[in-house]
């Protein structure tokens, strides 16, 4: 479920009214950003990435593959578990955006020795976008079917899976826009 999650993302244009029994997203405020293999989501640039990870094993370069103005470059990687790490970089400043880390096989404990204690365990529910270019969204809701770990003062978020495994770990500089409860030029469903 998470993997397809991966196109979904994208910029916040305007905020939507959340639905009914949804809890608004905190404020961008309480997040710090990701400070990850010498870079900082946010600040670092593709420069910084490519002296600190080497060449990538593969990149979205192509000005045919570009989406919304970004262009994703992936590496392999064993910190803090094996798995491919995704730089989202935006153009044409060439800012580290995000880091997605797509785990292996990874416990949720494993994250837990990573990344400490110092997570809140939100509830979400998703919900469909109709219009606009995203096709969903996931509201805060206290009883939501969608757990996600989240490390504010690390810009971590975690999305656990089945059986006390790791699915996707995404490195922020603020809030993850997934999270957004956002259509952004669309309506919620």
């Amino acid at each position: 479920m998470i993997a397809g999650l991966l196109l979904a993302l994208a910029a916040s244009v305007a905020p939507v009214t959340a639905p009914s029994g949804t809890t608004p997203p905190p404020g961008a405020g309480d997040w710090k950003p990701a400070q990850v293999y010498s870079i900082t989501v946010g600040t670092s640039h593709l420069a910084d990435l490519t002296h600190t990870l080497g060449k990538p094993r593969q990149n979205t370069e192509n000005p045919n593959l570009i989406m919304k103005g970004r262009t994703f470059y992936q590496y392999d990687v064993t910190w803090p578990v094996k798995g491919e790490l995704w730089a989202f970089v935006e153009m044409p400043d060439k800012v580290v955006t995000e880091l997605l880390l797509k785990s292996r096989g990874a416990r949720m404990s494993d994250m837990v020795k990573a990344f400490g204690t110092d997570y809140s365990i939100e509830r979400y529910r998703i919900h469909e976008c109709e219009g606009g270019h995203k096709g969903m969204t996931l509201c805060q809701e206290s009883r939501g079917p969608t757990m996600v770990f989240e490390y504010r003062s690390k810009g971590v978020v975690v999305f656990p899976e089945a059986k006390g495994t790791a699915g996707d770990v995404y490195f922020v500089a603020e809030r993850l826009d997934l999270l957004n409860c956002d259509c952004g030029e669309g309506k919620l469903k």
